[in-house]
């Protein structure tokens, strides 16, 4: 057997083994056939990868049933203290949840993704939408519109070229055409708008944050039901308060 097809074999079987950890994810516990029904593959193979995820901690078993184990928290902790902006952005995120009664969100681009990293919600939120981990679309979302605009121009047309443009309402920007003359405008004011764009009946802003020297950390975004995302709460305060909390984290980034 050759190098390449070794190569192959190991690569579909990294691939085989992320599916099981992602399945487990969205179905938060479940039973052996399950897994190997949702992942497509025989229960022989399912098993040999569930053994080894087993052994390592990743995975743990109570009763009948396979669940993520909670090794996942030193992975996702190590990764939050690597990036020293996530307890800025957090403590901003959450003092913005209070004051506007709204979810305020944050995301960064990663691999031509949106992911959600931090989530936090007012009295008042919506409980509607993608959460902490999950990835959302860029042209039907302020929060990526805002990303879109405030990368280098190579990175966004690559972006752009490679989106796949599923229309979710019937606001959802759909084509190329549409979603650059919308960036434009966002580069003009420094912000982002979804009228209904993604899920019908909510609304929201998004604003990008970027280092010193340009280079784009992630947005934030308060997103809320249309009837109260109207007039000059959504269209002035709410994009103000969002461009001053993005200025403030930009600040305590450059002199951390």
């Amino acid at each position: 057997m050759g190098a390449d097809s070794t190569n192959q074999k190991t690569i579909k079987s990294t691939q085989l083994t992320f599916s099981i950890i992602e399945a487990l994810q969205e179905m938060e516990r479940a039973r052996f056939s399950e897994i190997a029904e949702r992942v497509d593959t025989p229960s022989s193979t399912v098993a040999h990868h569930l053994t080894t995820l087993r052994r390592m901690g990743y995975v743990v078993k109570a009763g009948n049933e396979y669940q993520l184990g909670m090794k996942f928290l030193n992975v996702s902790e190590s990764i939050k203290q690597s990036k020293e902006w996530y307890s800025m952005v957090g403590s901003k995120i959450d003092e913005l949840a209070e004051k506007t009664g709204e979810r305020v969100q944050f995301v960064v681009e990663e691999h031509g993704e949106l992911i959600y990293v931090y989530d936090s919600r007012g009295d008042q939120a919506i409980e509607v939408g993608p959460s902490r981990g999950e990835s959302v679309p860029m042209h039907a979302t302020s929060i990526g519109k805002a990303i879109l605009a405030s990368l280098p121009p190579e990175r966004t047309s690559e972006l752009i070229n490679n989106a796949t443009f599923e229309q979710f309402t019937s606001n959802t920007i759909c084509t190329e055409e549409e979603l650059l003359e919308e960036l434009e405008i966002v580069r003009e004011r420094g912000y982002a708008f979804n009228t209904e764009e993604y899920f019908t009946g909510i609304k929201s802003v998004g604003v990008s944050i970027t280092k010193p020297r340009g280079e784009t950390i992630g947005a934030l975004s308060v997103s809320g039901p249309t009837q109260r995302m109207q007039g000059e709460r959504y269209e002035k305060k709410l994009p103000e308060l969002l461009l001053g909390a993005s200025n403030e984290i930009e600040v305590n980034i450059s002199y951390s």
